[in-house]
């Protein structure tokens, strides 16, 4: 997913809600920016090279889902 600062900025992300994601949808939907497929799109990511980057990637997304 990928969105401009101007909508996100001021949501609730990461809530441990159980449907975070449809929240989240319905939420933005509210707000008059509904969510939209854009296949032209591309979001890309570096992901860690190192086993410490691996570990403090880790770390973070079960702080994330342990909520």
């Amino acid at each position: 997913m990928a969105f401009p600062w101007s909508i996100i900025g001021d949501m609730t992300l990461s809530s441990g809600h159980l449907v975070e994601d449809i929240l989240l949808g319905i939420e933005l939907t509210r707000k008059r920016a509904a969510p939209l497929f854009c296949p032209e799109a591309m979001v890309t990511s570096d992901f860690p090279a190192t086993a410490k980057g691996i570990s403090s990637q880790r770390t973070r997304w079960s702080m994330v889902t342990s909520r």
